[in-house]
């Protein structure tokens, strides 16, 4: 029973990725950026984190299964007939020899025979032949050149008429490539503006660690000979009511300098991956679904990629109170 459960569920996630809203859903399971007010007591606090990172967790864990479901689409894909006639068509071998030339079991003679054969179609002259021209002086190349010129157009134009079939979907696979790499240079782009907003945080982050650590070190310091065991005073008990304010005011300085950064990159992070990142991995995907139905025998759309950034994403936000320090009331 529990195998069929589980076979249901990996369905129902492969079926998923067929709708553009997928991953985009996923997104939604998600907590919003939280609103803290530092200075909440830490009971309070500590209720509304809990509920923060079960809502995270459980989202994580349905990304995850779906994740794991994607990562097995295209696996030990083979080469499409077509790919395959082309490659025979460009090389002069044939689909078997190419197996041999590729194939690492092979002898380094059969791959070395198979390879100079490949050369002589492709060119008209042997390995040998070509290795002599390289090195001829410069005077003899242009004067071999000349002398082959012919040959060489002849083999050139058999070549293309070999390969014309194959040129409009060559032509069309190189459009997809150009667009491919566009998306690549944005989603760097606003990947890396993120990274700097990251990396500020972290810098400020750990500049005011040391502040903090430094701040509560004096203040303890400072009230280290009040009596807060037997025999205390009243006095007593108002340092030490001022020495807890104190060190309550610094950690709720601290939170309240960095927790901003962290949300404002936070909502950052969430319209980037809305309206950039999560749109133009989408193209992509489809795009590589393009390319792998006219490479491969068989190809699957994969949203991987999407539910990649999302599942970032939410390890971004799962550390939105990482800022926040317990504190009690004064």
């Amino acid at each position: 029973m529990k195998r069929i459960i589980y076979a249901a569920i990996l369905i129902f996630f492969t079926m998923l990725c067929y709708a553009q809203s997928t991953p985009e859903a996923f997104l939604g399971l998600l907590p919003a950026v939280p609103t803290i007010d530092c200075g909440t007591e830490s009971s309070r606090q500590t209720e509304a984190i809990t509920a923060f990172q079960s809502q995270i967790n459980t989202t994580r864990e349905k990304l995850s299964d779906a994740i794991r479901v994607e990562k097995q689409k295209n696996k030990n894909t083979k080469l499409s007939e077509r790919v395959k006639r082309e490659a025979s068509a460009q090389s002069g071998l044939t689909e078997s020899e190419l197996e041999r030339v590729s194939n690492k079991k092979s002898s380094s003679s059969e791959r070395e025979r198979l390879t100079n054969k490949s050369v002589q179609n492709q060119t008209g002259f042997s390995m040998d032949e070509m290795q002599q021209v390289k090195s001829m002086s410069k005077a003899d190349r242009q004067k071999w050149a000349m002398n082959n010129y012919g040959k060489v157009m002849e083999k050139e134009q058999q070549k293309a008429e070999d390969t014309k079939q194959y040129q409009t979907s060559n032509a069309s696979l190189g459009e997809l490539g150009v667009e491919q790499q566009k998306l690549a240079v944005n989603l760097r782009h606003h990947r890396e503006r993120l990274d700097r907003m990251k990396n500020e945080l972290e810098t400020a982050a750990s500049q005011q660690s040391v502040i903090l650590e430094n701040k509560i070190k004096e203040i303890k310091r400072k009230y280290e000979n009040v009596n807060d065991g037997e025999g205390a005073t009243a006095e007593d008990m108002r340092k030490l009511r001022e020495r807890n304010k104190l060190i309550r005011d610094a950690k709720i300085e601290y939170c309240s300098k960095l927790t901003p950064l962290n949300i404002n990159y936070l909502i950052h992070y969430e319209a980037a991956l809305k309206e950039n990142i999560l749109p133009d991995l989408k193209r992509s995907e489809d795009i590589n679904y393009q390319i792998q139905r006219q490479t491969y025998s068989k190809a699957e759309l994969s949203c991987f990629d999407r539910l990649r950034a999302i599942e970032d994403y939410t390890s971004a936000l799962s550390k939105a109170f990482n800022f926040y320090m317990s504190v009690n009331k004064e």
